[in-house]
């Protein structure tokens, strides 16, 4: 009798909380609590990397204009800033470049948009990334996709296609 009256204490404290607990074991995986060995955070500098700066704000020029000239106001300031991780995606001995355009206007409570360009042999840049909005911490896997390694956001992976991560 003694075992029943505890299995019921017990299924009275379980069963209206399991719903919860089922829904934290569902977003902690392994993957989302720890950092493990095949994923590298990338660094991202408003200081370094003057020339790959300058590279970005070449492609985004006109978006930085508009919202540096754009009213300010008490939640928005005019100035900006352009972070900048290097990291070799394809293992060709090139640096990529990913970024952030840092401003009010052009980041939102999700976060900036994910710029990524992917240097190619003749000195060009292949803009590689279809409009992501997130934020740091960014990791970079171990795990390849077509030749590219994959990169861990807080949203999801993006993996190479071919042509963009996606």
């Amino acid at each position: 009798m003694r075992q029943l009256d505890a299995g019921k204490r017990l299924n009275k404290v379980v069963c209206p909380i399991f719903p919860f607990l089922l829904l934290i074991l569902c977003f902690l995986t392994p993957q989302n609590l720890t950092f493990s060995e095949d994923r590298k955070p990338l660094v991202f500098s408003e200081s370094q990397h003057e020339k790959e700066r300058r590279i970005v704000y070449k492609l985004r020029k006109r978006e930085i204009q508009e919202a540096v000239q754009a009213p300010k106001s008490e939640k928005h300031s005019n100035t900006f800033g352009i972070s900048v991780a290097l990291t070799d995606l394809n293992n060709d001995g090139r640096n990529d470049i990913l970024a952030f355009v840092r401003h009010d206007y052009l980041c939102g409570s999700w976060g900036c948009e994910l710029i990524i360009l992917i240097a190619k042999p003749n000195g060009r840049w292949q803009e590689a990334i279809d409009q992501v909005i997130t934020d740091e911490p960014i990791f970079l896997s171990e795990n390849k996709t077509k030749g590219f390694k994959d990169i861990i956001l807080s949203k999801g992976t993006l993996k190479w296609n071919g042509t963009a991560y996606k």
